[in-house]
């Protein structure tokens, strides 16, 4: 078979494969146009009620000596709440976390040590349900119950207002989950740029999207609040676990085990009047990774977690718009190698002399047409909700840092459908892979 023939074929695959993305993908824009689904805004004395509930932050540490004391000091600082503790699991082989942790506790009484009784690292998820189990027995003497649990990471910048979120909303909802944003980067750090503009357009968009049409709203690791009755609930069908310990993505997976089992789930995105100079978004925001390789490593984790574990774990359902959804969760991976493979041989296409692979029928040159078409739109989409979130709109630098996320993405696909099949045929086991943490110098310092 000629080279050139076999590229045509392939060339018209992908455009037709791509051309069914674009189509999904232009369904969330329509959906959010047309019923409106944004950030709305929400005035301080709504969420500014005068009990609270008791609040219990929990946090999963492996080698985050360098970090974890100023995260606890400024964020202790910062949060506009009364009733808050924090439980910060970590390992006995990790005695530089170990030392940092036992120094918080005996600093701050709302700020509780609680060492894994095995040695790390193991998994997020087994931290938490170490965590979660010794807030059940930490209880005892503390002479109280915890209301609502939050997951949160030890580079996590909490909101101020966001535990007052939380306590307005659990009358609502018993799992609620609220915006995850980076920091602002540097132009020229493009591999974290990528991070800015994704999350940006997820969480002011497309999860606001899944919120109005009842599905899933899956855990972002951080910022997720749950009920008590949600996680002794949860821990009841997991063998008395909290989150599977086995999944990468864990989650991922307790967001849709709350939605599958009936629990009210909410995605609460609200801009804050009346308390800041102007309204801002209640949000989680840290530093994604910079590295190019590092993110490749995380995305890995990401899509092994959703697109693989999550087919195994939670498979599919007899409803059509959990589907739908489930489907975007796991199309990460073809999506990426798609894209690539477009580039790919259209560059090989590009500099062959023989360009006959080219005399496509006449459809699917309009359909490449829809394709680009689609492409514009998707930038200047992510454009949009970047200045949604940071004020600018650096058109140039979402042009820049799509390839970027392209090739991360790209990569990061070819990983995890390696290292997955290679677990499947009992080659080499799946471990959890940690990412590099780091916070704004100046956070937690007094003024």
């Amino acid at each position: 078979m000629e080279i050139t023939p076999f590229i045509g074929t392939l060339l018209s695959l992908l455009v037709l494969i791509i051309a069914v993305l674009t189509l999904d993908d232009l369904f969330i824009d329509i959906y959010a146009w047309i019923f409106k689904t944004k950030p709305s805004k929400i005035e301080y004395s709504e969420i500014d009620l005068t009990t609270e509930k008791k609040i219990a932050i929990m946090i999963a540490n492996w080698h985050e000596e360098n970090i974890l004391e100023q995260m606890i000091v400024g964020n202790n600082k910062s949060i506009y709440y009364t009733n808050h503790h924090f439980f910060l699991g970590v390992y006995p082989n990790d005695l530089a976390t170990l030392k940092v942790a036992e120094k918080l506790q005996k600093n701050y009484p709302n700020v509780h040590c609680v060492i894994n009784p095995q040695t790390g690292p193991t998994s997020k998820g087994q931290m938490v349900n170490v965590v979660v189990d010794s807030i059940f027995s930490k209880e005892v003497s503390l002479g109280f119950h915890f209301d609502l649990f939050i997951i949160h990471d030890s580079e996590d910048i909490i909101h101020p207002l966001s535990m007052k979120l939380y306590n307005r909303y659990s009358q609502n909802f018993d799992y609620i989950q609220i915006p995850i944003f980076s920091l602002n980067r540097d132009l020229l750090q493009l591999t974290a740029g990528t991070y800015m503009d994704e999350f940006a357009e997820m969480h002011t968009k497309e999860l606001l999207v899944r919120h109005s049409m009842g599905a899933a709203i899956p855990s972002a690791g951080v910022g997720t609040c749950l009920s008590r009755a949600l996680v002794e609930f949860i821990k009841s069908i997991n063998n008395g676990n909290f989150l599977k310990p086995e999944s990468l993505t864990e989650d991922y997976i307790l967001g849709w085990q709350a939605h599958l089992h009936k629990f009210r789930c909410g995605f609460i995105c609200k801009s804050v009047t009346g308390f800041f100079t102007n309204a801002e978004i209640i949000a989680t925001k840290e530093y994604f990774p910079q590295g190019f390789r590092q993110s490749i490593r995380q995305k890995t984790r990401w899509t092994i977690g959703i697109a693989f574990q999550g087919k195994k774990i939670l498979g599919w359902t007899s409803n059509l718009v959990d589907n739908y959804f489930l489907f975007r969760d796991r199309r990460g991976p073809l999506n990426s190698l798609v894209i690539f493979c477009s580039l790919l041989l259209f560059v090989i296409g590009f500099y062959n002399s023989n360009l006959t692979y080219l005399d496509f029928h006449p459809a699917l040159f309009f359909i490449s047409g829809f394709n680009l078409l689609g492409l514009i739109v998707r930038t200047l989409q992510r454009t949009r909700f970047h200045g949604l979130v940071y004020g600018t709109y650096p058109l140039h630098l979402v042009i820049l840092r799509w390839p970027v996320a392209t090739i991360i993405n790209a990569f990061a696909a070819l990983r995890a459908f390696y290292q997955y099949y290679l677990s499947v045929l009992g080659l080499k086991k799946l471990k959890w892979s940690k990412t590099q943490h780091s916070l704004p110098k100046e956070f937690g310092q007094t003024a």
